[in-house]
């Protein structure tokens, strides 16, 4: 009987343990859990960003480099032009 008294006690020492700490172990679980999350996610995040910032820019350079095209073709014809207007007014 003595045994079965000490075996009684000693689950509800343990139930109590679990209820009253439970909720403690939960929460700092939890907030380990939430850290770790948002570390990762800060990570995918970021190397997300510098992969898209490195495609902008290959597109940023395509654009300018058919602008400076663009530009090279105007100044040729400027530059043609003035030579030209320069041999029409001597």
């Amino acid at each position: 009987m003595k045994n079965k008294l000490i075996f009684v006690l000693v689950l509800f020492f343990l139930v109590f343990i679990s209820f009253y700490y439970g909720g403690l172990v939960k929460k700092n679980v939890l907030l380990v859990n939430d850290t770790v999350l948002e570390k990762f996610y800060g990570i995918k995040d970021a190397i997300t960003e510098f992969f898209s910032k490195h495609f902008d820019q290959v597109d940023q350079i395509e654009q300018l480099k058919a602008r400076n095209q663009e530009l090279e073709y105007a100044a040729v014809l400027t530059t043609s032009f003035a030579n030209q207007l320069n041999r029409i007014l001597e």
